[in-house]
């Protein structure tokens, strides 16, 4: 069963892969996993540098974030066999256990059914519940007991499409400004 709330889970992450925007060139690395219950998450896209080269500081910050939580020095990218095809991983982060409060998206397809997708909005440490930010600070947890209790699904269905039954999801992560600025690159 996939993953229908969203708020705070604890993930074990399957795979981290390397991926490129095919609209925009833009790269990135996709989580999969699930949580502590079973569900799966999928398609939870971390973008971290535009077809520039110039670096997406949110995107960078998330993933500067997992690492830190993590403790991982540094990451690398290797080629694996999923299936029938070829894929770039990161082998750092499998099986690791995350802690990623996650923003559910309500949005409508073309052919105006509902849908919805996950954003990471602010990995925290899965046994405390602290941020990054407030581990190397060595503070009391609160970011994400405060965001737990304002937590509301993001409505972006069209008006006119809203009252439409649901139809499929999809988890893809849009660049957010909320993560922890603090740089382990």
């Amino acid at each position: 069963m996939a993953l229908q709330t969203g708020g705070a889970h604890v993930i074990q992450i399957e795979l981290a892969q390397y991926v490129e925007s095919s609209a925009k060139a833009t790269k990135g690395i996709e989580f999969s996993g699930k949580t502590q219950s079973g569900e799966k998450v999928k398609y939870l896209t971390v973008y971290y540098q535009k077809a520039n080269e110039e670096m997406i500081p949110s995107g960078q910050s998330c993933i500067n974030a997992l690492m830190g939580l993590i403790g991982l020095p540094s990451l690398s990218f290797s080629q694996v066999n999923i299936g029938t095809e070829q894929v770039y991983h990161v082998p750092e982060f499998k099986d690791k256990v995350v802690g990623l409060f996650l923003q559910k998206r309500l949005t409508s397809k073309q052919d105006g059914t509902d849908s919805y997708g996950f954003d990471i909005v602010c990995p925290f440490d899965p046994k405390t519940k602290a941020t990054l930010k407030e581990k190397v600070e060595n503070k009391q947890p609160q970011t994400i007991a405060r965001m737990i209790d304002s937590y509301k699904d993001k409505d972006e269905r069209s008006k006119q499409q809203s009252g439409r039954q649901q139809g499929g999801h999809s988890q893809h992560q849009q660049p957010q400004d909320q993560f922890d600025d603090i740089d382990f690159a």
